[in-house]
């Protein structure tokens, strides 16, 4: 075992100590407290998802399945979903695989995050509608006979959003277990847990399938993830785009993707934090920790976005100055201006600093800037590639350059709703689901002990070799 200890810095509280009998009570009371009813905030979350639906049809009807301009908002909003909501399991995938101790009480807020996958499979059908066959454009897949790259993209999508539900579910069975043996004076809700809980007793066997099942299921989500980002933006973005070929922008779409998961991960963490009645187990130092992640993110994003930048500058060739001059310098200028401040410059040089990050409200504001600032990268890569005037075309020629993807009025609300919607379903999820996790808050407090060391409380943590 190896001891770590941890003290508050100065100006810092000490975080409060937290039993498993206060983290039992409290996840339990908020799993039970959420009645047959809506909040109001639910209900016009719901009608918004609605009337995106609703857009996302008259769309359909109006425009048909000929051209790629009418969906390229739809393609836009579908690759900001899945680079927000669905990679943001992935930090709970890979700090349980590091054994990170400062992990648990945001693994639960990382994976609830994976229920709103089945709003990324719905904007994918009118996609897969519209892009045509491989055959005779310049893709990944060559001379593939039939299925690409429509078929696979769906196949590996519906996989990985399957994988996303498959491990949210798992990971919560014992949390299920707990919810059900406390709400036995409420049949309706002891039954309803009943199910969910799957017949768990706590078991050696079932603690053993468990861990296994998470590690499966975690393993399997994170190769999911990266294939289907690298397949969608490779299939939806550079090839429809004559000229633009370049084997690294698919690290950078996963990279950015990340940036962005972590950043919905933190203003998730503020809003249970401010709202939620999570300040015991959210404290500064799981946001000071996270935004370490996510300025290491974003130097990674800047150094992806100029290691393209540079191939297409001094190559030269006619095209890929054209694909420069499409989504980068002119004709979507300003998107990528707004992406590289909010994404790159901005984090830099306020997460540089300990005094913004040893913060709640510093870490926060630069991830809402995070995910505004992907919004408008999304834009210039989709928005570029559905406006592709022919893309069977080889070459991007001077007079064939698309121009800026005008919104309608439909497309803004299949925007709009399609966020609103992503965010129901977490919050759907959240009735449900108890937050925090419990097996695991509880789990690490058998691990730690609070001592005295010179004139400061230290947090002593015990950790496995």
């Amino acid at each position: 075992m190896a001891d770590h200890a941890h003290a508050a810095p100065t100006g810092h509280p000490a975080a409060p100590e937290i039993t498993v009998r206060q983290t039992i009570e409290d996840a339990t009371r908020r799993a039970l407290s959420t009645g047959a009813r809506f909040a109001t905030i639910d209900v016009v979350l719901g009608i918004l998802g609605a009337i995106g639906l609703l857009a996302l049809v008259l769309n359909a009807i109006i425009e048909g399945f000929s051209d790629l301009e009418p969906w390229g908002y739809t393609a836009m909003v579908a690759g900001y979903l899945m680079s927000a909501f669905l990679a943001a399991p992935i930090l709970a995938v890979l700090l349980r695989l590091t054994r990170s101790d400062w992990r648990r009480p945001l693994s639960r807020i990382a994976e609830i995050q994976a229920a709103a996958g089945i709003v990324v499979l719905i904007l994918y059908i009118p996609i897969f509608l519209t892009v045509p066959r491989a055959e005779g454009r310049f893709t990944v897949w060559v001379d593939w006979p039939w299925g690409a790259p429509n078929f696979f993209n769906l196949v590996v999508l519906a996989l990985l959003v399957f994988a996303g539900y498959a491990f949210l579910y798992i990971s919560s069975i014992p949390d299920f277990a707990i919810v059900r043996d406390r709400s036995r004076d409420d049949v309706a809700r002891f039954e309803q847990y009943e199910r969910l809980a799957n017949g768990w007793r706590g078991s050696i066997r079932q603690w053993s399938v468990h861990r296994a099942g998470i590690g499966v299921l975690g393993a399997s989500y994170l190769i999911l993830y990266i294939w289907t980002v690298s397949l969608f933006f490779w299939d939806y973005g550079l090839s429809l785009l004559p000229s633009w070929r370049s084997s690294v922008f698919p690290a950078f779409a996963t990279m950015s993707s990340l940036q962005s998961g972590l950043a919905l991960i933190i203003v998730t963490m503020y809003i249970l934090r401010r709202w939620g009645g999570l300040e015991d187990y959210l404290t500064w130092d799981y946001f000071w920790s996270i935004s370490k992640l996510l300025l290491t993110t974003s130097l990674l994003w800047f150094y992806l976005w100029f290691s393209e930048f540079m191939i297409y500058w001094y190559g030269r060739l006619p095209g890929e100055i054209n694909v420069l001059e499409t989504v980068m310098f002119g004709v979507y200028l300003v998107p990528m201006m707004i992406t590289l401040a909010l994404n790159f410059i901005i984090p830099l040089f306020a997460l540089m600093w300990n005094k913004v990050r040893k913060t709640v409200a510093g870490p926060t504001l630069v991830a809402c800037g995070v995910l505004v600032g992907m919004m408008f990268d999304r834009l210039r890569i989709f928005g570029a590639a559905f406006g592709s005037e022919d893309p069977f075309a080889h070459t991007l020629e001077d007079d064939h350059l698309p121009g800026f993807l005008v919104p309608s009025v439909l497309d803004i609300l299949i925007v709009v709703g399609a966020i609103a919607a992503a965010i129901f379903c977490v919050r759907l999820a959240l009735r449900f689901v108890p937050l925090p996790s419990i097996w695991e808050v509880s789990g690490g407090i058998g691990l730690r002990i609070r001592r005295q060391y010179l004139n400061h409380p230290v947090t002593v943590i015990a950790k496995p070799e």
